[in-house]
Parts: C-alpha cells; sequence; structure tokens
C-alpha cells in the first residue's frame, strides 16, 4: 500500500519499508511451514520405521517404498532430514542413504 508522500517523501519510504518488512514475515512464516511439514512427515517415517519387526514383511515393503517415494519427490525433506540427521534412528538414515545413492 503506498500512501501519499509529503514534500519530503517521508511516507513514500516508511510505506516501502512496512511493505517489505510485510513480504519478510509472511516469507518467514511461509518458510516455517514448510520446515514444519517436514518435521512432521519425517518424524512419522521415522516412527514406522522403528516399528519394523512389528510389521509383517509385505506391508512393511508398502511402507518403505512410501518413505523411498517421499524423500525422491521432496528435495527440502530429505535436506531437513539430512541436516538433522542425529534426531533420526540409524534405520531411517539407511532408507535415506538408499535414496542418496
Amino acid at each position: 500500500m503506498v500512501i501519499s508522500a509529503n514534500i519530503f517523501g517521508d511516507f513514500i519510504i516508511y510505506s516501502k519499508i512496512t511493505t517489505i518488512k510485510q513480504l519478510f514475515i509472511s516469507y518467514k512464516y511461509k518458510l516455517f511451514d514448510v520446515v514444519k511439514k517436514n518435521l512432521v512427515i519425517a518424524n512419522y517415517c521415522d516412527n514406522v520405521t522403528m516399528q519394523r519387526e512389528n510389521i509383517p514383511n509385505h506391508v512393511w515393503q508398502r511402507w518403505k517404498n512410501f518413505i523411498i517415494g517421499q524423500l525422491e519427490i521432496s528435495t527440502e525433506l530429505k535436506k531437513f532430514m539430512l541436516e538433522y540427521k542425529d534426531w533420526y534412528s540409524v534405520e531411517m538414515f539407511d532408507i535415506l542413504n538408499e535414496v542418496q545413492n
């Protein structure tokens, strides 16, 4: 929104700074939303992976395909999990390595 300028143009400068600040805040929240979604998906996949021994082989294979598919289609998820790999199980990291290779 552009505010009418006074003689010195202070209002226009103010409105431009305000617009830039609003855009930054909007971007920051969108970025946070992406991180939040990655965290949910990563934790969900890791939780399923840690339950591997309780899942029949044919069901596990479908879960593993799902996890690999999520990692292959989402570079952001892959980057997130690599950045925070200490948060996840060794089994989950093994699957992540499969996708990396």
